[in-house]
């Protein structure tokens, strides 16, 4: 066979070759239309065909009820827009911005100087320089109580409440736990009002939807979303340090604000962010509502919360040794703070010898 046959028959095999591959793409063509419309089975129906060792791995959680029986079934985009829209649309009412007005020290001047008649006549006028924050809030009784964070209404002289309406209204502090960052306000109304309902924050979910509204940069009303980024987070603003992270953008005024889950349930009070520039960082904090709800009631009927305290400072577990000596067990307490229900109990600090031994 010479070049010029060898040239011939090329395109015919390759033709052929082409002519195969169409046909096989026919083939998968037609078998994949075959199994999207002939037999109309849902997913769940076609996983149960599948041997086990080929079924794919079915994602649960204990979110809820709702959520921990049977199979999660994620939404579509639709469905999730709008269970968003329903429930910004749902609770915009039950959500306020809040706007204080205070008065702020002025900081003293300087004595001993040639200017200290100037001084004390320029600072006489600055003493009640007026003050003014903005914050959100979110009401939780139909009376007109509604949570904010203490830092928003602190030191604050009066207070107005707004409405997605625009209706403002006169409220009042009814009590706050600083330790918290937590306070109650009481509209000064004798309406009734659209509240919201609390969730769970244990049971929440890392990787679950949640909703922001409130009041950043003063704009009012403003709906963002996001996930629980972390649970029990510690940021080192006190004892009771247990945060839920979420990547929600949150700004100043968003403080007091309500964080909710995608059912429109209250499952924080949105509080702080992380931020090199002071602004969305997409690290947010909030206070869990288990927290809230332990607190708030208690806020409403005393004005502060009452948390048990015994007064003493503990050192380290007796080591073996001492537990031997001393014929028990337990720690060393150092240190009993006058008055306090350990003093009236009769609790001493422990005497340390030379040896550093603790004694009886």
């Amino acid at each position: 066979m010479n070049n010029e046959e060898t040239s011939r028959r090329r395109p015919s095999a390759i033709a052929r070759i082409l002519t195969i591959s169409a046909g096989l793409a026919g083939l998968l063509g037609a078998m994949a239309v075959a199994i999207g419309q002939g037999t109309q089975k849902d997913e769940a129906s076609v996983i149960q065909e599948r041997p086990a060792e080929h079924r794919p791995a079915v994602v649960s959680t204990a979110a809820d009820a709702s959520r921990s029986e049977g199979n999660v079934q994620l939404p579509d985009v639709d469905d999730l827009s709008r269970a968003f829209a329903t429930v910004s649309r749902k609770l915009e009412p039950a959500v306020v911005n809040v706007f204080t007005e205070g008065t702020q020290q002025a900081v003293q001047p300087p004595s001993g100087t040639p200017f200290d008649d100037f001084f004390e006549r320029f600072f006489r006028d600055q003493q009640q320089r007026p003050r003014t924050s903005l914050g959100s809030g979110v009401i939780v009784d139909p009376r007109g109580y509604l949570v904010t964070n203490n830092h928003v209404v602190e030191n604050a002289d009066e207070i107005e409440v707004q409405f997605s309406d625009e209706r403002r209204f006169k409220a009042e502090i009814v009590g706050n736990d600083p330790p918290t960052d937590l306070a109650v306000l009481k509209i000064k109304s004798e309406e009734t009002f659209p509240f919201v309902n609390f969730g769970d924050s244990d049971a929440l979910v890392v990787g679950e939807w949640v909703l922001a509204i409130g009041n950043p940069f003063g704009f009012g009303h403003t709906v963002t979303a996001g996930i629980v980024s972390a649970k029990g987070r510690v940021i080192n603003q006190g004892i009771y340090d247990d945060f839920i992270q979420t990547d929600a953008a949150i700004n100043p005024g968003n403080s007091g604000g309500p964080l909710l889950d995608s059912a429109g349930r209250l499952i924080g009070i949105n509080t702080a962010i992380f931020s090199p520039s002071g602004a969305y960082a997409g690290v947010g904090f909030a206070v869990p509502v288990d927290s809230v709800n332990r607190v708030v009631p208690q806020l409403i009927a005393k004005g502060s919360y009452a948390r048990p305290v015994l007064g003493i400072q503990v050192d380290q577990a007796l080591n073996e040794m001492l537990q031997k000596r001393l014929g028990v067990k337990g720690v060393a307490v150092m240190a009993v703070e006058p008055g306090s229900p350990a003093e009236r109990a009769g609790l001493r600090p422990a005497r340390i010898d030379r040896s550093g031994g603790i004694v009886p």
